[in-house]
């Protein structure tokens, strides 16, 4: 996935969307942090994959909230 997105690639995130497994998703935690990750459906558990492939897939916590379905990106530009 990291090869897919790039440091300074702009992405597109719709929020009326539904997400669905397989999708890239912008995620906000109970902390109000938000993350950028690949959304997995494991039977009844969503899965949320980093775009590092140095870090595991971690089950989605139950107070996350996704806020929108990436649906474009916009690689770096090259003055960036």
């Amino acid at each position: 996935m990291a090869d897919e997105f790039r440091e300074g690639d702009i992405i597109i995130v719709d929020p009326d969307q539904e997400a669905r497994s397989g999708d890239m998703v912008v995620v906000r935690n109970g902390d109000a942090e938000a993350t950028f990750k690949k959304l997995t459906k494991d039977g009844n558990d969503w899965w949320l994959t980093p775009l590092n492939r140095q870090y595991a897939a971690k089950l989605m916590p139950k107070d996350a909230v996704i806020c929108g379905r990436v649906m474009a990106k916009i690689p770096k530009p090259a003055f960036y």
